[in-house]
């Protein structure tokens, strides 16, 4: 991925835990968000200040949520999305 900001989760589907990793090429402001296939936000996953580099975070998904959704992450001022399929 080109994209300042590459986001890359894992595993892929899941149906628990999930790993975020990105690097962002500056240090500065991080979110990462989590939306529905309808455009709805379901909540923010990650804000808070980052050093230049790779990053990862752990995410459990509720055992609720099932169905596609996107994961995206606002870092060096671009956006980058990818989607995770939740058994």
């Amino acid at each position: 991925m080109d994209n300042a900001a590459a986001i890359q989760l894992f595993p892929n589907p899941s149906s628990g835990t999930v790993n975020i990793s990105y690097s962002t090429k500056t240090n500065g402001p991080v979110t990462i968000e989590l939306w529905d296939e309808t455009g709805k936000k379901l909540g923010t996953l990650f804000r808070g200040e980052e050093t230049g580099g790779a990053h990862e975070h752990t995410l459990d998904i509720p055992k609720e949520l099932h169905g596609a959704f996107f994961a995206r992450i606002l870092a060096d001022g671009t956006t980058s999305t990818a989607k995770l399929n939740v058994q």
